[in-house]
Formats: C-alpha cells, structure tokens, sequence
C-alpha cells in the first residue's frame, strides 16, 4: 500500500531515504544542501537541517561530492542529532564526522587516522560507534553524547563487522570484528557491557562469511577452512565459540555436508537454543545442548 509520493530531483536529490528512530530522512540540494525528515505514516515534514558550509568545508564536501551516496545515504539520525560521515579522498586525508542540531549548529567533530575509510558508522544509546578500516591498521571508537572518545581499541589491516551492515542505523549490543594480518583474526566486544570482550588468531581460517550468530552465551561464525580439497565449496564450516571459553586450544569446528556453500550473508538463524543453517540439501540444526533433555 502506497502511502504517499514526494517528487525529488533525481539529478540533484538523494534517492535513498535514511531510517531511523526519529522518522525518515533524506537530502535536497537546492538552493543549500538540506536534510529533510519525515514522520513516517503521514510523510508530514517534521524537520529541515540546513548543512551549513563550515559542515561542509570541514568534511571535505564540495557541491559535487556531497551528492555522493556513500555521504547522503550513510547519515545517521538520532532524537537529538544528525552524524555525517565522509570519507578521504587521498592517503593524506582523514575520515571524519560531524553532528548538528536540528538548528544545524556543530555539535561536535570527529577526525580518524589517516589512510583509513569508514568502515562502519552507527549509533547506540547517545554513543556513536565508528569503524575505520586500512591497509596497515583500523581502528574502532566509541564517542560520547559530546563527540570525547569514550572507548577506542586498535584492530589488524581491513577490519570489517561481521554483524552489522549500512542498512543499519543502530549497531549491536555485541560487536563481532575480523581483522586479517598473515592470519584472520576475530574480535568480540560488548558495546553495552564489560563483557565479553576477547580477541583469538583463527587459526586455519582463510574466510570468514558475514552474519554470524550472536547469543548471550556463544557465537556461530560461519567460516571457510583451508582443507585438502580443491574446491573450495567443501570447506564449509561453523566455529562455535563459548564466552566461557573463548581461547580454548582446541577451536570447536562443526563440519557440514560437502554440498554445503556459505554465501555472503549466510542463511544462518538462531531460536530457541538451536542453530538452523540452510544447505541445497535441506536444513541442518545444531544445538549446544542435549535434545533429549528439552
């Protein structure tokens, strides 16, 4: 059912709408550059934020490349600000972010290392969650409602979150991080607790396939392990890792049948304390407890 229409200039205009909690955002160019908000039943307009040119000289923008996809359909919205990312453009250059009010007023700014990209940009609570991701290093940093780093921790070459996509305003309650160096590398981090937090090399790992599954008590990372085998279709494999236990010597692989092929993401979901994992052969269930005890 359609609920109403907004003609917007598709070579000026932003096509991709921005949700979030506080409605449904999307940019116009002229004559300034804006950020429109809608509410999102009624398509009434609820807020227009002009982005000024201190916002935009600070990020790098000029009137061509804040048309750009990877600045308009990244925003993220809060109740009380708009972040705008924007990437460098040279090694020189830094990542860097900025939040306005819904006066269009600086908030606070943010600038990453050099040599890095956005690999990631969310919000949780009044914290903004950045991922940087580079060549030699990346880095992840958790600003404050006042844009202070609370937390910061740096990561391996090409750090990317396993569980968290640009769809995505909000990030995870558990963050789950790879990072690749000569091996891969995985991160766990609790973004609203203490724990868990650990790191572990993933020893004869050479792909981790994004969407695990992320419980209070494990995680399931679907992954592909070196193997003997040619094709590369047979190495499919599960590894389970208990918070209790998270550096066991002893990694917990679950093999899986030969015709078993991870996509990117792969259809992996989790209920009621069993994992169920989409093979061209049917379903597979896997489960941490004893069946015959439920």
């Amino acid at each position: 059912t359609e609920l109403y229409r907004i003609p917007l200039d598709p070579t000026r205009d932003c096509n991709r709408p921005v949700a979030s909690e506080a409605g449904v955002f999307f940019w116009v160019s002229t004559p300034t550059p804006e950020i429109v908000g809608l509410e999102p039943w009624s398509g009434r307009e609820i807020s227009r934020v002009q982005v000024s040119q201190e916002v935009r000289e600070f990020l790098g923008l000029d009137d061509y490349t804040i048309r750009d996809d990877t600045v308009q359909s990244r925003i993220r919205v809060t109740r009380d600000r708009i972040v705008i990312p924007s990437d460098p453009h040279s090694d020189t250059e830094r990542p860097r972010c900025v939040a306005i009010g819904w006066n269009g007023e600086i908030q606070w700014r943010w600038s990453g290392n050099r040599s890095q990209q956005i690999e990631m940009l969310a919000t949780k609570a009044d914290r903004t969650v950045v991922l940087t991701t580079g060549h030699l290093q990346s880095q992840l940093t958790i600003l404050d409602a006042h844009g202070q780093r609370a937390k910061s921790r740096d990561l391996g070459p090409r750090a990317k979150a396993t569980n968290w996509d640009w769809d995505e305003s909000s990030a995870p309650d558990i963050l789950v991080i790879t990072d690749i160096a000569e091996t891969p590398r995985l991160t766990v981090m609790s973004l609203v607790d203490r724990k868990p937090f650990f790191q572990r090399t993933l020893d004869g790992v050479f792909a981790v396939v994004r969407r695990p599954i992320v419980t209070d008590r494990f995680v399931a990372l679907p992954v592909r392990v070196r193997t003997k085998q040619v094709n590369s279709e047979h190495n499919a494999r599960v590894l389970l890792i208990d918070y209790d236990d998270p550096l066991a010597r002893e990694p917990s692989f679950v093999p899986l049948n030969n015709d078993t092929y991870f996509s990117t993401p792969m259809n992996l979901s989790e209920t009621d304390g069993f994992i169920a994992i989409e093979t061209p052969s049917g379903i597979t269930l896997m489960t941490d407890e004893d069946p015959t005890k439920r």
